[in-house]
């Protein structure tokens, strides 16, 4: 059962047990942040042994710093139970992210190798051997940053994944442990926590470890004896040059090993970087680095002018036939058989002719068919007569023929001089009645004087 408080640390919840200790979710009231505290349990406080490893975890922490490893804020003792406070890490493990994806790519690998490393070659720098890298080792800030916890923690046999080798006391998790390790040398360096490391790649990348065993000493027995297993074979769509980068970091042989674990992290970098070249998306970056900045310039400005030419067509398209103010004027209602003037032709004068001779009134105009004379009055310009009489009048289309397509006038039927269209039409010689006074100026009908009332 959690307690309620340790200290002035108010107890949230149990993170979990890790050999002999046990981490939880605490809040600072001093301090207003929440942390984990990880408690050295009742059980333990009289083994001298246990104590005294707890005791050095806490030297080591509070000595070692750096960024790449979860930082400690202090320690204390309540009720004779001996304490750490750590940073809370809220993303948590890499166990879980394995558990829950089941791989993950060599780039997410490199990725995290990167960050770890740095701080793992410092530890080794210092002397310091973790002895345990592990996927549940290693935790996940709030910015998904990873670093690396429990730095000299020994590990007991009662604890799962725990074991004591050849009756001497071997710390470590058998599925991690390199061949020295696992053979008792106590003469360990930082080689032996690169090991660890490639194991850890190993199983995020494939999801599973490079031996399976029954039990603790069967595995600690194989990673001794055992060939390096290919990893290709657990995962073939993986780059061939990880075969290389695996063979290399888990051979049993630590002279031949990556000496440190940043040249560790350099080489399977490079694999990550030859995986993502050969990606379509990769090589059309490659490509665009490639074109010149003037060639893109103007590849830019050749858009932007085809756009602008196609918003000027579009424009242009959407103008309706026969808006133009000038063209409505055209709409008259002309006789079968007359000769009208090209729009070339004297177009100006012939606007404004027709509205002289053919008033609002010529609607009303009925052409009765009958013979009409063919005396013409040079003199007076009548026009000549229609050689068939109809009484189908023709409407003039409001949108004039292109010029280009315009009919040209036949040399016989030559229009008379522009006074003949002006000039009032003569009555036909027939008994057709006389037609109104169409002819009569407009001013003359507006203006006629009112008598006094």
């Amino acid at each position: 059962m959690n307690p309620q408080k340790i200290d002035r640390y108010e107890i949230l919840s149990e993170l979990g047990r890790g050999g002999m200790a046990i981490v939880y979710r605490a809040y600072d009231p001093q301090t207003q942040r929440e942390v984990a505290l990880k408690v050295l349990p009742p059980e333990y406080l009289h083994n001298r042994q246990f104590r005294a490893r707890f005791q050095r975890e806490i030297e080591i922490l509070t000595s070692f710093k750096h960024v790449g490893v979860v930082s400690v804020y202090g320690y204390g003792q309540y009720q004779g139970q001996p304490y750490l406070v750590m940073r809370y890490m809220s993303g948590g493990s890499l166990e879980d992210r394995i558990r829950a994806k089941g791989s993950l790519s060599v780039s997410e690998a490199a990725d995290l190798l990167e960050h770890l490393a740095p701080a793992l070659e410092a530890a080794h720098q210092q002397g310091i051997i973790h002895r345990d890298l592990k996927p549940a080792n290693i935790l996940f800030d709030e910015l998904d940053q990873p670093h690396i916890a429990d730095f000299g923690i020994a590990r007991l046999a009662e604890q799962a994944g725990m074991t004591q080798l050849t009756g001497s006391m071997m710390i470590g998790t058998p599925a991690y442990m390199s061949p020295e390790q696992a053979n008792g040398d106590k003469a360990l360096d930082g080689r032996s926590d690169v090991y660890a490391l490639g194991v850890m790649i190993f199983q995020m990348l494939t999801g599973k470890l490079p031996y399976e065993a029954d039990t603790p000493m069967q595995m600690a027995l194989k990673h001794i004896s055992k060939p390096i297993p290919n990893i290709l074979d657990s995962r073939p769509d993986l780059p061939a040059g990880m075969k290389k980068v695996m063979g290399r970091v888990l051979t049993k042989d630590r002279e031949k090993r990556y000496q440190t674990a940043r040249a560790f992290a350099t080489a399977l970098a490079a694999v990550a970087q030859a995986e993502t070249a050969g990606t379509p998306a990769a090589r059309l970056a490659r490509w665009v680095r490639q074109v010149p900045v003037w060639v893109w310039v103007l590849a830019v400005s050749g858009i932007f002018l085809i756009g602008i030419l196609l918003g000027l067509f579009a424009g242009n398209r959407n103008i309706t036939p026969g808006s133009t103010p000038t063209l409505s004027a055209s709409a008259t209602l002309i006789p079968t058989g007359t000769n009208v003037p090209s729009p070339t032709q004297n177009a100006a004068p012939s606007a404004t002719a027709v509205p002289s001779v053919i008033p609002t009134a010529i609607p009303t105009l009925e052409i009765i068919p009958s013979p009409i004379s063919t005396e013409t009055s040079a003199s007076t310009g009548t026009l000549p007569p229609l050689s068939t009489p109809t009484a189908s009048p023709t409407l003039k289309p409001t949108q004039p023929p292109p010029p280009t397509q315009t009919p040209k006038p036949k040399p016989t039927n030559t229009l008379e001089p522009l006074p003949t269209i002006t000039i009032t039409l003569e009555p036909p010689a027939t008994n057709t009645p006389k037609p109104t006074n169409t002819n009569v100026p407009a001013d003359t009908e507006t203006n006629t004087p009112v008598p006094p009332s």
